[in-house]
């Protein structure tokens, strides 16, 4: 029976049809195809079914009487819905719009992107959008209810399902425009939904919303899945045909076979009823659960339909029967399943005996498949003496995260997805036959748990594939040596001379063919050297050690079984591209050598990033390889997207025999050689460099017009830069930034380079674009040994760039503090009060950096403490500002001016006040700085002081003769600035030294009337104390008890009240403290105090 189906779609009406009629599904590996309908496919001409089972003889018939009888289908099968179907107006629905519906794992998903395929394909100007509601549950939960969606709101999970959630931001912009577009001009987008039933409630609402607002569009076509219990709310929005994917019941594969051969042989099912009944239930049983449903009419079934067929017929011709015994054999039945599926896969895919890769028990066992089909069986717990009780408990524990779906289908949820696997008969097999014979309780535990971890971390399974070849190796020394993997075991058996190295295993296989399956390289080796016959072929297959290799993909023990003289006939591969690019990577000759024979086009091969078969040989060094290929004709020229080809890989590698090669076949046409020597240059690769020379040897980049010379000199390599200069590279060659390569080896700190490069004839004081020389290149970086050696080779001390600096200044401003290169510049006659654009000298850098020792150095070699800077700084206020007190001092002791002012005649003293250095404002002040002196706006250090509340120095300036009643040019004392903050300690100290508590600004606001506004209750004591008048007003009028009342601060308010001060005084504006009081607590004090509501004014509180 030919290409039967994986699953069947079947429509419910010819309304359906139709719609389901707009794409013609087909996906790689899994058909899908439309049944008609139970009343056309009545007729006798059933031609129109043979899309179904292609060409075997009768099953189409078979199929119309079976998938679709005209009674009884919706009973049979709840979740179609033919009836319901049926009843509807055909005019309402929407031809362009699709439900389909199917219980979980039944390929809901597969069909909706086999749609989006075909969309595309049919007409590729349209947009196909797969929205997966699960994975974009996160714009959902963003959305407002449904009342509130709008077309905006389906644009943006539209635009973040054709986008993906990491796309940028201009991406996904354009996207949306066009999607735009195609909804409200032309229609040309599909928009396939896929998991509606698998988010929460909420969130389905607003997708429902979204729907009905998509259908409004001119949306050409929109299809839905879902579960069946959403099914009536979906259709009801969408107005559409809904279609299900069922599972056939064990019933129904029964009826399939009776009806299929009953067809065939053109009599009554009845007669083959007992076959179709023993023959279902001796395959469900194998599978491990004879209840199980399956999807469809499963392959195994189907194959024993076709393998049987002449047993049917001796059964016809008998006038019926029983099927003998011992015909299901398990093993039996395998052998029959592997021939069957070669031949239908063949038929299928057009496939011929050249071209077609079976699937072997052995060759395929570390699928997951298997391991899932593993747990499934022991969760059954029905193989004999196995006691499967730990894996039953294991199982148990785990439950969330397995669950056994009645359609026979395992799926897993892991991070809230789902995820399905899929059984074929072959992995029950395996499973069935390993379970049975493990008889070790513990070994069978930890077996299940490491199949659990396994399969939960999408990790490939090895364990079960060493059991297994425990197995079947039973007995065999030679074959257990292979097993195990080290050459010590397989060496040692072999020196004992009793193996037999023809000796077979149970699946008849010599020890060099379990090597070669197993991908055991030094085993293989071994074998062929003591004469295995690498054509040697195993019982079950028939396949040699060779064939085994390249179906693992074990291109290695190919390459070795080739190398020996295997015949390339056997090396059949499933993806001769990728294993060309494994050949390459590699090393792997022969194995070329026979798929570029095959398909020429090999030879240039591929990656996705544009890398050839060619360059991924070179740039591991495979000389034969690459021979091989060059050989062949491979393109020597191709290059990557970064411009590279094979011989900047073989050079970047060292590889100098590949880079030969490639040489020999014209790699270096162009300036290729040149990009190539510029990279062996930088990597040190002499031998490969000399290779290209003297060829490209002035040769420049296109990106930064650098040289070889350049590269060796910045890597640096003086190796190479010495083979170089010998072969007439340019020294003073300038690239793009006007950098020789002299400049380059200083900026690297190489003085055997530098030493080279000036030796060859090198300009020291040579100039790039930003007129900087290789010293300052090198004082930059602080390389002592290269600056010395500048100097010594006459190299200019003070030459400046572009920004006016010179080398002592870049040697300055380094983070780490560099003496050694500081005094050797001095001592080769560096200006030290040289000024750079900003007019800053290296005394200013040095105290900015914190560079202690260079400043002393600095001062020693008569650096001007007093020079100032572009905004009229000395040194010494940039090292109070710095809080450096060393500095300060080190600059005090060599003369600096304490008087020194900056351009807002600010001098170090304000500086340190200001910045609240106090131990700085102690330095200055011992060393006699003036504490009265003035700068703009005629502040004095003792306000900023104050105004910080540093106490200390405060005391200090105090002491020695600061003026504690100065006013600055708005009037203001420190008084002012030390209560206007709320400095009470400093207001004591300042009060105790004679300051004026009466003192009045311009605006005749004292310092009492700042100290109630702001709250500060213990200044306002202290300055009742010392005599403030609490009556003051200020020019508008306003009184200390008008702005404590304003602010609400009542304690402030009773003590002025308590000295005096007149509850009913009125502001210009006719206002009283009782009338701007904040609060009624302040409104009930100031009338205890005698305060006149008659008397409250009106106008603005300040």
């Amino acid at each position: 029976m030919a290409a039967i189906c994986s699953w069947t779609l079947l429509p419910s009406s010819e309304a359906a049809e139709r719609a389901l009629g707009e794409a013609s599904l087909q996906s790689s590996g899994r058909h899908v195809h439309w049944l008609h309908c139970a009343s056309e496919a009545a007729g006798d001409d059933l031609s129109a079914l043979r899309l179904l089972w292609k060409g075997s003889r009768g099953s189409a018939a078979a199929a119309a009487r079976f998938v679709l009888p005209a009674s009884d289908a919706c009973a049979r099968a709840p979740t179609c819905v033919h009836a319901a179907a049926a009843e509807r107006d055909a005019a309402a629905w929407r031809p362009r719009a699709g439900l389909l519906v199917g219980e979980p794992g039944m390929g809901k998903t597969q069909f909706l992107q086999c749609l989006a395929a075909e969309a595309r394909a049919r007409e590729p100007q349209r947009w196909a959008v797969v929205v997966q509601a699960l994975r974009h549950r996160h714009l959902l939960q963003r959305f407002p209810e449904p009342p509130g969606l709008s077309k905006e709101h389906l644009l943006d999970l539209l635009t973040g399902a054709a986008c993906g959630v990491a796309s940028g931001a201009s991406l996904a912009e354009v996207t949306r425009r066009c999607l735009r577009a195609a909804l409200e001009d032309t229609g040309e987008i599909a928009v396939l939904v896929d998991g509606v039933d698998e988010i929460c409630p909420a969130y389905k609402d607003k997708l429902i919303r979204l729907l009905e607002i998509l259908l409004e569009t001119k949306v050409q076509l929109v299809w839905v899945s879902s579960r069946p219990e959403v099914e009536v709310s979906l259709s009801e929005t969408l107005r559409c045909p809904a279609s299900s994917l069922r599972p056939l019941s064990k019933e129904e594969q029964r009826n399939f076979l009776c009806q299929h051969w009953a067809s065939l042989h053109g009599c009554s099912a009845a007669v083959f009823e007992p076959l179709a009944c023993e023959m279902v239930d001796s395959l469900l049983d194998a599978e491990g659960g004879s209840q199980r449903s399956l999807l469809d009419v499963p392959l195994h079934v189907q194959m024993a339909a076709e393998t049987y067929e002449p047993l049917a017929a001796q059964m016809l011709h008998a006038g019926g029967g029983q099927l003998p015994k011992g015909a299901f054999s398990l093993y039996d039945l395998y052998r029959r399943f592997v021939d069957k599926k070669r031949e239908l896969f063949k038929q299928r895919f057009g496939l011929t005996d050249a071209n077609f890769e079976n699937i072997s028990l052995v060759d395929n066992f570390d699928e997951v498949h298997q391991n899932c089909a593993i747990l499934e069986l022991v969760s059954d717990g029905s193989y004999g003496d196995v006691n499967v009780l730990p894996f039953k408990n294991y199982l148990e524990n785990n439950k969330r995260n397995i669950i056994k779906e009645k359609n026979g289908i395992l799926w897993m949820e892991e991070e809230g997805m789902h995820r399905f696997v899929h059984y074929t008969f072959m992995e029950y097999f395996a499973a069935s036959w390993m379970v049975s014979h493990i008889n070790d309780q513990g070994t069978a535990f930890d077996l299940a748990k490491e199949i659990w971890h396994r399969q939960f971390h999408q990790k490939r399974f090895s364990k079960l594939r060493h059991i297994l070849e425990h197995m079947l190796s039973e007995g065999l020394p030679l074959h257990r040596a292979v097993l195990e993997g080290g050459e010590g075991a397989l060496e040692a058996a072999l020196a004992a001379g009793a193996c037999d190295l023809d000796a077979r295993d149970r699946l008849g296989r010599t020890a060099l063919v379990q090597a070669a399956s197993l991908g055991r390289g030094g085993a293989v080796d071994a074998l062929l050297a003591r004469g295995c016959d690498a054509g040697r072929r195993d019982a079950l297959l028939g396949w040699t050690a060779l064939r085994f290799a390249s179906a693992g993909a074990h291109l290695d023990a190919a390459e070795r079984l080739l190398q020996a003289g295997a015949s390339a006939h056997h090396l059949q591969l499933d993806d001769a591209h990728d294993a060309a690019l494994k050949a390459a990577k590699f090393g792997l000759a022969k194995v070329m050598e026979i798929l570029v024979g095959r398909d020429a086009a090999l030879k240039d091969a591929r990656k996705r990033n544009n890398e050839t078969v060619l360059m991924l040989a070179s740039k591991k060094g495979h000389v034969e390889t690459v021979r091989s290929l060059l050989a062949a004709g491979a393109e020597v020229w191709a290059v990557d997207p970064r411009g590279e080809g094979a011989l900047e890989r073989a050079v970047r590698g060292g590889h100098t025999a590949v880079a030969a090669l490639l040489l020999a076949h014209g790699g270096d046409a162009g300036t290729a050689g040149g990009a190539a020597l510029a990279l062996a240059a930088r990597l040190g690769h002499e031998a490969c460099a000399r290779l290209l020379l003297p060829r490209h040897v002035h040769h420049r980049d296109d990106a930064d017009g650098c040289t070889a010379l350049h590269h060796a000199a910045r890597a640096p390599h003086a190796g190479v830069a010495r083979l170089l200069l010998e072969h007439g590279a340019r020294v003073d060659a300038a690239n793009a930034a006007g950098a020789t390569p002299l400049m380059l080896a200083a900026d690297a700190g190489d003085a055997e380079g530098v030493e080279l490069l000036l030796g060859g004839g090198a300009e020291a004081d040579r100039r790039d674009r930003s007129l900087r020389t290789a010293l300052l290149y090198a004082a930059a970086r602080a390389h002592v040994p290269v600056t010395r050696l500048l100097l010594q080779h006459g190299a200019d001390p003070n030459a400046k760039s572009k920004d006016s600096r010179t080398a002592l200044l870049s040697a300055v401003l380094q983070d780490r503090q560099d003496t050694t290169s500081v005094r050797l510049l001095l001592e080769h006659g560096a200006d030290v009060n040289h000024r750079d654009a900003d007019s800053c000298t290296a005394l200013h850098h040095a105290v900015d950096k914190g560079h202690r020792e260079i400043c002393k150095l600095l001062l020693e070699f008569g650096a001007d403490p007093n020079v100032k800077s572009k905004w009229e700084k000395t040194p010494l206020i940039l090292a109070v500002e710095r809080g450096d007190v060393i500095s300060t001092q080190l600059l005090v002791d060599f003369g600096a001016d304490k008087s020194e002012r900056d351009v807002d005649n600010w001098t170090a003293l304000h500086f340190s006040t200001w910045k609240d250095r106090s131990e700085a404002t102690k330095v200055l002040l011992e060393n006699e700085a003036e504490p009265n002196s003035k700068c703009k706006r005629l502040k004095i250090p003792l306000m900023f002081a104050a105004l910080r509340g540093n106490e200390s120095s405060t005391r200090l300036l105090l002491e020695l003769g600061a003026d504690v009643n100065h006013c600055d040019a708005d009037g203001c004392t420190a008084l002012h600035y030390a209560t206007w903050n709320d400095r009470p300690e400093i207001t004591a100290l300042l009060l105790r030294h004679g300051a004026d508590p009466n003192a009045a600004n311009k605006e005749r606001s004292t310092p009492l009337m700042h100290a109630a506004q702001k709250g500060g209750a213990r200044a306002v004591e202290l300055l009742l104390q010392h005599g403030a008048d609490a009556r003051h007003s200020d020019l508008e009028g306003w009184t200390a008890l008008h702005r404590a009342a304003a602010k609400g601060h009542r304690d402030i308010a009773r003590l002025l009240l308590d000295r005096g001060a007149d509850a009913n005084a009125s502001t210009g504006n006719r206002m009283t403290a009782l009338a701007l009081a904040a609060d009624t607590q302040m409104v009930e004090l100031l009338e205890q105090y005698g305060a006149d509501r008659n008397l409250a004014g009106g106008g603005d509180a300040r």
